[in-house]
């Protein structure tokens, strides 16, 4: 049997669903912090500003530059309101369709990734209406949900470069196992009525990793299933002396028991090169050639780390931030011109699933 080659894929964050803090300046005159808002606030403008903003902040250029470093597959986050009028939202199902058109082109696959539901599935502002948590107050938000769902799979089953299909991005921790696992089931049937399993794997998400055991190969019967994890170092909690313990092993410790519970249909729809802020000072302080040969190592656990995987998709592409610090170590592009990850994707070094997540003496 061939090998199976993991998805190496980037996040298209911020580009079809708005968040705020990776391009700030196009918030500026606006007290929005989310794409609900950002709409709402500018009103009759808002279809230009939005159309503009899509039109410029990824272009086929991008793909062109992804496809020449070996990357395979990009995580294209969508909000509902691109495939179905709900104002202020601004729909843009060209975008959406030209993102796919610029997939095939460069032989590069898509993860569509639902990261706005309607009536949102968590509070949080990347659903795109922050403090609105409502998606499961109300069954006809969730039938909407599976009805959009559908409606994409039905309508792109040809596209050939479509290789993901992830229902929900990180759903509130509050929302119960069996609320979830129902919505999964149902979202599931909806995807292979028009997208065969031999070609199209249905992502389910575990958000926070502590829930995986709830989630991961529960879909009884189901074929192709990923489950999705977001394991980023930075959010854990570490002691303010504990750099070195967390650059070299940040990623291991995370990982010993997600790997040991089966990797191989394990998804990292998420990762970044993000650090504590209790650590930022000690970092910045470092000489800029340690500073650079620290993050390499730090970038090259990670790797080792999701390559035992089905795959790994990096948040983000690009961050335009007027904090170079910020943008280095969330932006995909950045973190490769900086050196900090390889300028080539096609052949990642492999590691021993187990050895490689253990501290070396």
């Amino acid at each position: 049997m061939t090998p199976r080659t993991p998805y190496r894929g980037v996040n298209l964050g911020n580009w079809l669903v708005l968040e705020r803090w990776m391009k700030p300046d196009l918030f500026d005159g606006t007290t929005a912090n989310d794409e609900y808002s950002f709409c709402a606030e500018l009103g009759t403008s808002a279809e230009r500003v939005m159309r503009c903003h899509r039109e410029t902040f990824i272009t086929e250029a991008d793909f062109r530059w992804l496809a020449e470093r070996g990357i395979n597959a990009i995580r294209l986050p969508v909000g509902y309101w691109l495939f179905e009028p709900d104002g202020p939202f601004v729909e843009g199902v060209d975008a959406f369709e030209l993102a796919l058109d610029w997939c095939q082109q460069y032989g590069i696959g898509c993860n569509i990734d639902m990261h706005g539901l309607p009536g949102h599935q968590s509070p949080e502002h990347h659903s795109g209406r922050s403090n609105h948590f409502r998606w499961h107050l109300d069954k006809d938000d969730v039938v909407r949900s599976l009805d959009v769902i559908e409606r994409i799979a039905q309508t792109y089953r040809d596209r050939t470069c479509i290789n993901a299909f992830t229902l929900v991005n990180e759903p509130s921790a509050d929302l119960p196992a069996s609320y979830l696992m129902s919505f999964y089931e149902q979202g599931y049937d909806r995807v292979r009525r028009h997208m065969d399993a031999a070609d199209v794997a249905v992502v389910i998400a575990a958000f926070t990793e502590a829930r995986l055991p709830e989630f991961h190969r529960k879909l009884t019967g189901a074929k192709n299933v990923l489950t999705d994890i977001h394991p980023y170092p930075c959010f854990i909690p570490w002691a303010d002396d504990q750099l070195s313990d967390y650059l070299a092993w940040g990623p291991h410790r995370q990982w010993p028991h997600l790997i040991r519970s089966g990797a191989e249909d394990l998804l990292v729809g998420e990762w970044s090169l993000g650090v504590p802020n209790s650590l930022k000072p000690a970092i910045a302080a470092m000489d800029p050639w340690y500073r650079d040969l620290t993050m390499k190592t730090f970038a090259h656990g990670q790797l080792m780390a999701h390559e035992q995987t089905a795959g790994w998709f990096f948040w983000n592409y690009k961050i335009e931030s007027p904090n170079p610090w910020l943008q280095s170590c969330w932006s995909f592009r950045d973190a490769v011109t900086a050196g900090w990850l390889p300028d080539h994707f096609a052949d990642v070094p492999a590691a021993d699933p187990i050895n490689a997540l253990q501290p070396v003496s």
